[in-house]
């Protein structure tokens, strides 16, 4: 999945690309980070950006460790530190630092995200473009291959961003990922604090202004995946559930014309793959059984036998797609079931195992 930077050609390298540049606000929501917020903020400082036109806040939401007293520590001048006693859920949070930033571009990230040194100057390239209101980079998983969860995830990951870059070359994408979100300020000032899913609320908020939303190809963040499965049905269950709910909020965008190519074929694909493949493969996945049978007595005992050799074997060659498909419908099903019973909290999960 991931592109070599190698194989990447950039035109940053000249000092005269840097004239122009626009201020940048980079924006980190936290909670409890104290393990990983010195280096995130490293990192961020680390990136080609000019310094002069950066800056980063940190929203710290309620942490109970040491986040806050790090930053005051280490970066008493070079972070603004904003304090949320009470936890509001991550777009309150946005909110918050949104009003008091001076960028013309917000750049919303995690703590245990890091960028390629490239990355920001690769996004705000992107917003160039007057057309286009958001953009996003692809994910690298350090951990890919630690065991069949995370290889899970990339299997998904894999998909997705190949998907999401098809989109955005068509029109318009309405993934963005939260650990890379750049959008203009002057554009969206203001997310819906309801959400679970404040990089989707984005994107399609920034669609229905009419501005598109894009994929760079030549920029990444890193960040491992959740490694233990109950962590990883926890954190992708709840994204999961967000996407529904924002689906749904921006429903007035399915099959309207005016908006294109997503209007009328993005936006319904990713109504169908949120709500009725889910379903669909569930019921395919129930009738299965019965069949198999019904296909034994009327052919025999070897037919059966053959059928269940194939698939087998299929399921062998292609055991990794196979178990991240399951997985997504899986957690799908969970999340319109979460839905439907309105269990929705708006705190996001730390989650244990995506730290170095």
């Amino acid at each position: 999945m991931r592109i070599s930077s190698k194989n990447v050609v950039s035109h940053f390298n000249k000092p005269e690309s840097f004239q122009g540049l626009p201020f940048v606000s980079v924006v980190i929501p936290v909670f409890n980070e104290e393990f990983v917020i010195e280096r995130r903020i490293k990192n961020i400082y680390q990136c080609t950006y000019p310094k002069n036109k950066l800056e980063v806040l940190v929203v710290d939401s309620g942490s109970k460790d040491k986040t806050s007293s790090i930053i005051e520590e280490k970066f008493p001048t070079r972070v603004i530190l904003i304090r949320e006693e009470q936890r509001k859920g991550k777009a309150s949070a946005i909110n918050i630092a949104i009003e008091k930033c001076k960028g013309e571009i917000v750049i919303i990230t995690d703590g245990p995200t890091l960028y390629d040194k490239d990355t920001i100057l690769q996004l705000v390239e992107s917003l160039r473009n007057s057309s286009v209101g958001g953009a996003t980079a692809l994910y690298n998983i350090p951990n890919a291959t630690e065991n069949q969860t995370t290889v899970s995830e990339y299997t998904y990951w894999s998909y997705k961003d190949k998907l999401r870059i098809l989109e955005s070359r068509t029109y318009s994408t309405s993934w963005l990922s939260g650990e890379a979100c750049a959008f203009k300020k002057g554009i969206l000032t203001k997310l819906d604090e309801d959400t679970l899913a404040d990089d989707s609320n984005i994107a399609l908020h920034l669609i229905s202004k009419g501005f598109r939303v894009v994929v760079n190809e030549h920029c990444y963040f890193t960040e491992r995946s959740p490694s233990e499965v109950h962590d990883y049905l926890r954190i992708k269950g709840r994204r999961a559930l967000g996407g529904l709910i924002e689906t749904l909020r921006f429903r007035f965008l399915l099959f309207r014309p005016e908006y294109g190519h997503f209007g009328l074929v993005i936006f319904p694909y990713r109504f169908f793959a949120q709500f009725i493949s889910p379903i669909v493969s569930y019921i395919a996945m129930v009738l299965s059984i019965p069949a198999t049978f019904e296909i034994g007595m009327y052919f025999g005992i070897y037919a059966q036998l053959f059928l269940g050799i194939t698939l087998l074997t299929l399921g062998l060659i292609f055991k990794n797609k196979i178990l991240a498909y399951i997985y997504l419908q899986l957690i799908t099903l969970r999340a319109m079931f979460l839905l439907l019973t309105r269990r929705a909290d708006v705190n996001w999960y730390q989650s244990r195992t995506t730290r170095f």
